[in-house]
């Protein structure tokens, strides 16, 4: 008798047992459709966060120059004008809010969906650029969570846990609801090709009149990061041209450790055999009416300088890549 009661409880069990997998099965890949669905309507966007991932994950550039850097390289290195001057192609990489931490990884998936670029110019500056992580627009990420190189090159960067990695919608939570995150994709910062943005903005001082001083930080974990990229980038024969882009004068009078940041970016200079351009002290930088802040030039500067950077690449660097 209490074989035969075991035997039916066992068997009742199983059967619930089976039910409630096949139902959390079923949940999960319902859940897992809608995620899908929701990605879906990001994959087209010209919103500013997400559009050059768009392109990117594409897969079907194949430029002479890309661009990298934080929002010093999306708002003031016009691909346009170097591609005019230079009889280029371009694709600007620059990142809204990046240090170099978040940069790299963003070249690592292009490369590996697209074909290699032979120049990479990199932004360097004191603003940031080798400190390590931010939370600054991590939504940029959540519609692409299914793609193999961003899961291989950029999410482990980006401190993501388990939850937001493997349960469907659950990273959406950022944006409080699902309707948020949808609305979001559409933005009236549209991107226009090449992931540039001239910003149309006249000087304003505010912020840099509130700053006395300014310190240069280097993160090792940055600092090894860019190193690794360097190495990569040379091995994978990729001539990459340091540029220091112009910064207000003023601004970079508040640097207190000034002679760190020439001796930081010549140590990877000369470790990788890299040319360096610097436009801190030309005469864009002494005239804010090239600006919008200290740190940014706004759409006049950012096409009188690029002009510039297109003359000096030709005649100083270009040589170098056709060799």
């Amino acid at each position: 008798m209490c074989v035969h009661r075991l035997f039916i409880f066992s068997s009742d069990m199983k059967r619930f047992v089976t039910r409630l997998v096949l139902f959390c099965a079923l949940l999960y890949a319902s859940l897992a459709v809608l995620d899908i669905s929701v990605s879906s309507r990001f994959w087209k966007s010209r919103d500013f966060v997400y559009a050059a991932w768009n392109d990117i994950l594409k897969g079907n550039m194949a430029n002479d120059i890309v661009i990298m850097g934080s929002s010093r390289a999306w708002t003031q290195y016009s691909p346009f004008v170097l591609d005019s001057i230079m009889g280029t192609t371009t694709y600007n990489l620059g990142c809204d809010g990046s240090n170099v931490s978040r940069q790299i990884p963003r070249y690592y998936v292009y490369r590996a969906n697209n074909a290699k670029p032979k120049l990479v110019i990199q932004n360097i500056d004191w603003n940031g650029t080798m400190e390590y992580g931010n939370q600054y627009l991590r939504k940029q990420f959540f519609p692409y969570f299914y793609n193999k190189s961003m899961r291989d090159y950029a999410l482990d960067y980006e401190d993501f846990d388990l939850a937001d990695k493997y349960f469907p919608l659950y990273r959406y939570n950022y944006f409080m609801n699902i309707a948020c995150a949808i609305k979001s994709a559409d933005s009236v910062y549209v991107i226009p090709q090449k992931n540039y943005y001239g910003w149309d903005l006249q000087w304003n001082g505010e912020n840099f009149n509130n700053v006395d001083t300014i310190k240069f930080m280097v993160d090792e974990r940055s600092a090894n990061m860019f190193r690794e990229y360097l190495s990569h980038c040379k091995k994978d024969s990729v001539q990459v041209v340091f540029v220091y882009a112009p910064i207000y004068i003023g601004a970079t009078q508040k640097v207190a450790n000034l002679p760190e940041v020439y001796s930081t970016y010549k140590s990877f200079a000369d470790e990788f055999d890299i040319p360096i351009l610097d436009y801190t002290y030309s005469y864009i930088s002494q005239d804010t009416s090239y600006f919008y802040n200290a740190t940014h030039l706004n759409k006049t500067g950012s096409t009188e300088f690029s002009a510039m950077l297109a003359n000096d690449l030709e005649k100083l660097i270009w040589p170098l890549v056709n060799k």
